[in-house]
């Protein structure tokens, strides 16, 4: 990985950029993903961006309510696969969440996406249920 690659949180200038990594991976929600909710998303810190170069390559999003906590969006740039930023991500997101309080993180995917699948389950998570696929992890 490059020395220029870092993690930190979602600017409210980052959306154009975010939103376009989001439709390269066919992850984003045009009825959903509008630049005011995320410029406003709570908890602070729960869009978290990989850059490199000053570009973005990777982001998770998360959502913690106190009671409920997710994986909403993860995703890097197909040309930055396979090079541990997935999992570097989704570490991160799992540290806040564990810093929020809370305890078990569920994701969610379309049952056909058998790379996440596989990607999920050596990330710990477990359980599938179709016509999409829903699996959590206690966070430790």
């Amino acid at each position: 990985m490059a020395e220029k690659m870092k993690i930190r949180n979602y600017k409210p200038e980052d959306y154009e950029e975010l939103k376009k990594l989001l439709e390269i991976c066919e992850l984003f929600d045009k009825s959903y993903d509008k630049k005011e909710k995320f410029d406003n998303k709570k908890p602070k810190g729960s869009i978290i961006i990989c850059e490199e170069d000053n570009k973005i390559i990777g982001c998770v999003i998360f959502t913690y309510d106190g009671w409920d906590s997710s994986i909403y969006r993860l995703c890097v740039h197909p040309h930055y696969r396979r090079k541990n930023l997935g999992t570097r991500l989704l570490k991160e997101a799992e540290k806040r969440l564990k810093k929020l309080r809370a305890d078990v993180c569920q994701l969610g995917f379309k049952i056909n996406e058998k790379d996440k699948e596989k990607f999920y389950k050596k990330m710990g998570y477990y359980g599938r249920f179709g016509p999409y696929i829903w699996m959590e992890k206690k966070l430790k």
